[in-house]
């Protein structure tokens, strides 16, 4: 008995103590990712430029934090955007098991331009767009892009840890106009520090801020100067040291109100809490604070020093970045001629030579029309675009100052206050493996429908009919079988089973993001590699296939606009052909003169039609207006129907056979009637009317890696950017993969690129460089 009283007591007891800070913030952080799961999208394109009408390839990988893939089938939206931060183009892609691929066929009427891929999921837009997979990208005709920078912002500062703290060393990055010098000054003093940008416009200089004054930077020529940050009194200082381990530095000036306070480091990376340690800063004495490198230490990682109540006192981006643990060796031949098979193997091992299985994408370009450091991104960089797009333009070298830039990195990709608050914010967007049609129905007053009001859609070109019912006004129907391509969906509303279009408005939500970039380019005066070469690319394949095709083309205007929906149901039950009687004067006289199983009704202003369905025993007539498909677009508006000229129509179909109705569900219970009209522009009207634009899954094409002569034979150039893309391939468990692909007619320079991920989830990259040469024609 009394031990059970020591027990309780003790229980009691340790219920007053207050919770570690940083074991409540590791419950709280825990909590959250628990909840969101955060994942990622990676692309890699078959090559980093393109010309309008040109296809971008992709492979994908959908994966969480540690890099493995998340299982099961998802919808990916992957977006392009132009300099306002506005959708151009869109598709929707489907990944199975973390990996996929497809294509983006990029609009011939793009103008030339910096544009970014953007792409994402509806469980990302949860955390928001901070979370997106972003790229730049340019599109080029005949000329070079350069991106224009605001001139207020066009230098640009950024204090280690967050913020400029007076009184204390202070290292600064500095992004502006490449090869920039610029002299750091307060007032009429003598220059406070110097610094010259790369040729990537950046740089780092450190400074001790006095306190109350204002610190400005000016270039070497006089009259341009840029504002550095207001210096705070008080603060917490970070310097990254590198080192192995590496060392974190935190340091407050003389008299600040941390000296002997306790605050609190958190590293996280890949998901975790990699270190969390309590700090006590003593008087000018930094703390010094070694980062021991643990697995995957080539990730990104980001440190937050926390007070007690858990407000952000510094942040800072840095990756410890020690040996790879997956290491690619490719062994192609240096010298190959023209046309000629290349094989080679890929092996991908780690440090000590184990076979590592992989999954990676493979493409060759030519080195000439790219430049030497195109499409190398790092897997892990490809969090921050900015520090993806500088790895890209300056190789290998960008690691010597990848921690200095990572300083001007702020990833919002954590809410702290959310999280410790611990008040996470409602699942918007749950995981979803199907692509939906949302959108809400209002009156003309503004008010929702009855609930459970039916919506009924009906896609055209994929033939497919779907049904939701509304809630609140809202609706949200899911696409059970997936639509393929670009289409239109044909929404109407039913009532108790009465067709309730002309009293409600059916508004389709836009499923589309714009991010908060902006940026202008415009064309240089001097040439683009590429955009030249696929100009004379075009012009080289339009000379070969002038004379190739014999084929008459079809004109549109020959074809039953209505053709697919009557194959659909095995054809119309009765046809009339306008011409072969006298001309009508309106569409009431033709109905009850020649279109039989159709009747006209009137009542006041009020028009219908019903249509009579028979049966073995009885004729039934329906309840309400047919479905009306005119010139191929859908149509319950029976005033525009009745106001037709029937000397404009060509025919008249009628579908009422009891037993095809049921494939239109609702949409067709009441019949259906075709109108085919002479000059095929009866319909334009409607296209306004319910009928709304949806983007269907993207089917994944082939890319063609052979000779692009094709049937004009081996005389004809074969001419390719890009020699080969494969976009999964996968290594044994040797670490082996085989690969063969045929060099085409452009001699010089061509690199062998390879992207991937190792199956316990370490990304590697890898490149080769081969030489095409001339290969003299034999006689």
């Amino acid at each position: 008995m009394k031990k059970l009283i020591y027990c309780l007591l003790f229980l009691v007891f340790c219920s007053m103590q207050p919770i570690d800070f940083l074991q409540e913030l590791q419950q709280k952080y825990d909590r959250f990712y628990e909840k969101f799961q955060p994942v990622k999208i990676k692309l890699v394109f078959n090559q980093p430029v393109f010309t309008p009408g040109d296809t971008a390839f992709f492979s994908a990988w959908y994966l969480d934090e540690s890099l493995l893939p998340v299982k099961g089938d998802h919808v990916v939206t992957l977006q392009l955007l132009d300099g306002d931060g506005s959708s151009v183009q869109k598709i929707l892609f489907k990944v199975q098991n973390g990996r996929g691929s497809n294509q983006m066929i990029l609009s011939k009427d793009l103008l030339p331009g910096n544009f970014k891929f953007v792409a994402y999921t509806d469980w990302m837009k949860n955390l928001g767009e901070a979370w997106f997979y972003k790229r730049t990208i340019q599109v080029v005709a005949r000329k070079q892009l350069f991106v224009k920078e605001r001139e207020d912002n066009l230098v640009r500062f950024y204090p280690e840890g967050g913020k400029l703290i007076a009184e204390l060393s202070n290292k600064i990055a500095v992004t502006g106009p490449p090869l920039a010098a610029l002299i750091i000054r307060t007032g009429h003093d003598p220059e406070a520090a110097t610094v010259s940008l790369d040729s990537a416009g950046f740089g780092t200089f450190l400074i001790t801020p006095a306190k109350d004054k204002h610190y400005f930077a000016e270039s070497a020529v006089p009259g341009k100067n840029w504002p550095l940050p207001e210096a705070e009194g008080d603060g917490v200082g970070v310097r990254l040291e590198s080192g192995d381990p590496f060392d974190l530095l935190f340091s407050v000036p003389t008299g600040s109100k941390w000296v002997d306070k306790e605050i609190f480091a958190v590293v996280n990376s890949n998901g975790k809490i990699r270190l969390k340690q309590p700090l006590v800063i003593r008087g000018d004495q930094a703390f010094r604070l070694p980062v021991a490198l643990q697995d995957k230490s080539e990730a990104l990682h980001q440190l937050f020093v926390f007070d007690a109540e858990g407000n952000v006192l510094a942040q800072r981006v840095f990756m410890p970045y020690s040996t790879r643990r997956a290491a690619v060796k490719m062994q192609f031949p240096s010298v190959v001629n023209q046309r000629e098979n290349v094989s080679g193997t890929i092996v991908v091992s780690d440090q000590s030579g184990n076979p590592l299985e992989s999954d990676f994408s493979m493409t060759v370009i030519q080195d000439r029309l790219f430049g030497p450091n195109a499409n190398q991104c790092d897997f892990q960089l490809d969090d921050l675009p900015s520090v993806a797009e500088r790895a890209e333009k300056l190789g290998p070298r960008h690691l010597s100052t990848l921690n200095d830039f990572l300083i001007t990195q702020e990833w919002k990709r954590i809410k702290w206050q959310e999280v410790l608050a611990d008040k996470l914010p409602e699942i918007r967007y749950p995981f979803r493996t199907q692509n939906r049609l949302r959108g809400h129905v209002v009156s003309k007053a503004g008010l929702p429908p009855p609930d459970s009001t039916v919506v009924i859609g009906y896609l055209q070109n994929n033939t497919m009919g779907y049904e939701g019912y509304t809630k609140d006004g809202k609706f949200e129907i899911p696409f059970v079988f997936d639509p393929w391509g670009d289409d239109h969906i044909f929404c109407t509303l039913q009532y108790h089973s009465k067709s309730i279009d002309n009293n409600y408005d059916i508004i389709i939500s836009n499923d589309s993001t714009k991010i908060t970039d902006s940026w202008s380019s415009s064309e240089s005066a001097a040439s683009s590699a590429y955009g030249e070469y696929a100009f004379n690319k075009r012009l080289v394949a339009g000379s070969y296939s002038f004379f190739g095709s014999g084929q008459p083309l079809v004109s549109p205007r020959d074809q039953n606009p209505n053709l697919i929906l009557e194959d659909e149901f095995l054809g119309a039950d009765y046809t009339v052909k306008v011409g072969d009687f006298v001309v009508f004067p309106t569409m009431e006289d033709l109905l009850r003169e020649v279109v039989p199983f159709v009747q006209y009704r009137k009542k006041g202003s009020q028009q219908g039609i019903r249509m009579f369905f028979r049966y073995p025993t009885v004729t039934k007539i329906s309840n309400d207006d047919p479905l009306y498909v005119i010139d191929g677009v859908m149509s319950k508006n029976t005033a525009y129907f009745m106001d037709m000229k029937p000397e404009n129509l060509l025919s008249l179909k009628i579908l009422n056979d009891p037993n095809k109705l049921p494939q239109l569900g609702k949409l067709g219970e009441n019949g259906v009637i075709f109108i085919e009209s002479k000059k095929r522009d009866t319909s334009n009207p409607l296209t306004r009317q319910n009928h709304f634009p949806i983007v269907g899954i993207s089917r994944a094409l082939n890319f063609r890696m052979g000779n692009t002569a094709g049937d004009q034979g081996a005389r004809a150039p074969d001419l390719r950017s890009t020699l080969f893309w494969n976009p999964s391939l996968k290594s044994d468990a040797s670490g082996r993969k085989e690969v063969i692909f045929p060099a085409s007619d452009d001699v010089g320079p061509v690199r062998v690129l390879v992207r991937g991920i190792t199956k316990d989830g370490h990304a590697f990259s890898a490149e080769q460089t081969i030489n095409i040469l001339f290969s003299r024609a034999e006689k």
